[in-house]
Formats: C-alpha cells, structure tokens, sequence
C-alpha cells in the first residue's frame, strides 16, 4: 500500500486532490461529467493510496423540496468511492494482507476549517476550480488534523 492521500468533492462535477506522505500536493484535477469520473476511478491505482476521503452527502429537510426528481448524482460517484476501495480492500484480505485503505467521509461544514489551516479563502461559486479547491480543503483539514501535514504549509491561490 502508498503512502499518498486523496480526496474527493464529489457531485455532477468531481473535484479531486492526491497528496504525497507529508501533505504536499501531488495532482489536481476535476471530472466534468459522471462517465469521466468513473474513467477516472477505473484508471486510479488505489494501491498507492492510505486514505480515500470524500465529502458525504445529507439531504437537509429545508433543500428536500428543491431536491425532488433529482439523479443524485453526488450519491452516486460516492457509492463509486465507496465501492472501489471495498473492492480494493477485498482483494488485500485475500491474500492476507493488513494494508487497508482507510475510507474517510467529512461533512461539508469542515471545509472552512480546512481553508483556514490552509491560508487561503474558500472560492466563489463562479471559480471553474472550486470543486477541487473543496477537495483540497478536505484533504488539508483531514491532513492536519491527523498529524501528516504542519499549519500553513503550503498554500493554494
């Protein structure tokens, strides 16, 4: 198993962001369509990862009614996640190994945090990047708060 980290903004557009053992930024990117993400699930060597992390999703009883006859997209690529790593982790159990991925679901309320520890202010809706940026800061709050990355270590503009 690696030593890296990635995290997930999952939803209709999925960013992402791997980090090296010490919480430095590897890669970044976004999947602008459903397909491209499971693509690009397919294509991940889960192998070099210690922990997947992802944002859950809640369907807040005040967003119900705007939320009728939705896809729930965001659901979906999670149970994806979710999924891979099962199936990843299933196949390590076989062969009697102990090196795990350990999955790590956030609430969305420990992005500011995340920001925070990062130095940086959450972008607006209309920043083409937010979603991986949201990704970051999960992995930043996750990171730190888990000993691996140091206070303001890196910054991301």
């Amino acid at each position: 198993m690696g030593d890296n980290y990635i995290f997930f903004d999952p939803g209709e557009h999925t960013g992402w962001v791997s980090f090296d053992h010490k919480g430095d930024v590897i890669e970044m990117g976004t999947c602008n369509t459903q397909d491209q993400f499971y693509d690009f699930l397919a294509d991940l060597h889960l192998g070099e990862f210690k922990v997947v992390g992802y944002e859950i999703f809640t369907l807040y009883p005040w967003k119900s009614q705007a939320q009728m006859w939705n896809e729930f997209i965001t659901s979906q690529v999670i149970g994806a996640i979710k999924y891979a790593v099962h199936d990843y982790n299933s196949a390590i159990k076989a062969i009697n190994s102990k090196e795990l991925i350990e999955l790590v679901g956030q609430s969305a309320n420990v992005m500011s945090m995340g920001y925070m520890y990062a130095g940086m202010e959450p972008p607006k809706p209309s920043n083409p990047l937010r979603h991986q940026l949201s990704a970051f800061a999960h992995g930043v709050y996750w990171l730190q708060n888990n000993g691996v990355r140091k206070p303001q270590q890196g910054r991301v503009k």
